[in-house]
């Protein structure tokens, strides 16, 4: 849980975008933070991945999975378009 909201802190503090409610919308892309799991969900589904690792915030290297998808949705692209994997 302290990771999580560990990155929503620093979301809040250096990027435009605003959580609400453990949401950031963006160009009708929906980032949603779990706290209690310390995961995150984008537009209420675990986008297409090979791994649900990807979307686990107790490992570091995850928090820039959501810092990229933050830049993706604010450039136009789709979680339609966007595949995850992990390598």
């Amino acid at each position: 849980m302290t990771s999580c909201i560990k990155l929503m802190d620093f979301i809040k503090k250096s990027c435009e975008e605003r959580i609400i409610n453990n949401r950031i919308e963006i160009n009708n892309n929906v980032i949603e933070f779990l706290p209690q799991e310390n995961k995150f969900k984008i537009n209420s589904q675990l986008l297409g991945n090979d791994h649900n690792r990807i979307f686990d915030l107790s490992k570091l290297e995850n928090h820039s999975v959501v810092m990229l998808l933050l830049e993706l949705f604010s450039k136009g692209y789709s979680s339609n378009n966007i595949y995850l994997e992990k390598g």
